[in-house]
């Protein structure tokens, strides 16, 4: 049999879904070949259907005669309606049909025109009111998330810091442009370290940090000689804070009140001096700070040592502060970062017992960081807040939790009210 040569530009789109259709595709599975809003793509329908030509080109052969040519598989003319006829007769029932449902809507409306008018107007004022309430809501809501702030360094114009940060946020970019040594002071879970991230993404530096608790060596801020060379020879391997303090980037500190001395020995000659010797890196001895290094350094205390709450924490000697005098701040709970991170519930009844450890001087915290995970579990796991107390409270004595209207796991109803 000849090939028959199928001229693309000239096939219909009924008469490609009826070949489909002869085929095997069914037409109402022809909306999943290239349709897009809704609309069958021809190109892709003709595509489908030449890569089912060159597959099965009898089969193919087949539908082009019966659909096409309106032959039979004797390549005889058949007497029966073209594809194309009975398409267009199919349309014109429609018309009709269209037509007399019209005919029949406008004679059933005859009258009323007026008053549906006015009651779409209605509905659409009342539609567009509480489009209108829930977009002013939201707005709201997400409101809650920004407390925008302008900074102003040097002579320029103040710059705008959007998001959710800390009262003392300007404070801190101010000292870090100007590349002061930043020590932030506060109780644990007030939001000290993530501030220190914020602080690079808003001076668009590389954030670096290491802990400075008890174990940690000076290797971990110098560098490390490792036998991983030829034969077992010593490699000089950078640390992050050296990385950072020779090419730029924000470091950060972590419990420097629970340093070993050593290590304060080592750092205060890199804070102060604006160099250190590294005698490890025999290629290069002299380290220097560059000038985009911004260094911050996290504590619960201001160096005095061990107290009521933070048992562990070394003195700092005069020269480790004095490093960072003009760079001291002091880091509290947030109302304005708790307002807007934390459920409204949790806030009430993580104020109160905060209130309670402090008027009772319990050496407890209610940290920031917990009440936003304890929302996390309200919203996330539907906790009630006597899940979240029951973890909280896991540790106190009894008197303890008397103190502040907790016993043995009946919660006292602070108001009188039945809330909290």
């Amino acid at each position: 049999m000849k090939k028959q040569k199928l001229k693309t530009e000239e096939l219909g789109r009924t008469q490609t879904r009826m070949m489909l259709d002869f085929m095997g595709i069914p037409l109402n599975e022809h909306k999943y070949v290239g349709a897009s809003n809704g609309r069958l793509k021809l190109a892709e329908l003709k595509k489908h259907l030449g890569v089912l030509e060159i597959a099965s080109y009898d089969e193919w052969q087949k539908a082009y005669d019966s659909v096409v040519l309106h032959k039979t598989s004797t390549g005889k003319v058949e007497n029966v309606i073209a594809v194309i006829d009975a398409s267009r007769l199919i349309k014109d029932e429609i018309e009709i049909l269209k037509s007399s449902a019209l005919s029949t809507v406008e004679l059933s409306c005859e009258g009323k025109i007026e008053k549906r008018e006015k009651e779409m107007a209605d509905i659409q004022r009342d539609f567009v009111a509480e489009v209108d309430s829930k977009f002013k809501a939201a707005v709201e809501r997400e409101s809650k998330k920004f407390n925008t702030q302008a900074i102003k360094i040097n002579s320029c114009k103040p710059k705008k810091v959007n998001g959710i940060v800390h009262e003392k946020f300007p404070r801190m970019i101010q000292l870090a442009s100007a590349r002061k040594n930043i020590l932030l002071v506060g109780p644990s879970g007030c939001g000290k370290t993530h501030v220190a991230e914020q602080l690079a993404e808003q001076l668009d530096l590389r954030y670096g940090s290491q802990s400075c608790s008890a174990g940690v060596s000076e290797s971990a801020f110098a560098g490390w000689l490792i036998p991983i060379g030829k034969s077992g020879q010593f490699v000089y391997v950078t640390s992050v804070f050296v990385d950072m303090y020779e090419n730029g980037g924000v470091f950060l500190f972590d419990e420097m009140d629970n340093s070993d001395a050593n290590v304060l020995v080592f750092l205060n000659q890199a804070l102060a001096n604006g160099k250190f010797f590294l005698p490890q890196r025999t290629d290069n001895t002299m380290v220097k700070r560059h000038k985009d290094f911004v260094a911050i350094g996290c504590a619960n205390t201001f160096g005095g040592g061990a107290d009521g709450m933070y048992h562990g924490r070394i003195a700092l000697d005069a020269a480790t502060l004095d490093r960072f005098r003009v760079g001291t701040i002091f880091m509290d709970y947030s109302p304005a970062v708790e307002e807007k991170l934390v459920n409204e519930k949790v806030l009430a009844w993580g104020r109160t017992i905060r209130a309670k450890i402090s008027s009772h001087k319990l050496r407890k915290l209610m940290s920031t960081r917990m009440m936003i995970d304890a929302s996390d579990m309200i919203e996330k796991c539907d906790w009630s807040i006597a899940d979240i107390e029951e973890g909280y409270f896991a540790d106190w004595s009894r008197e303890e939790k008397a103190l502040c209207g907790f016993t043995d796991g009946v919660q006292v109803d602070y108001n009188n009210d039945g809330g909290i």
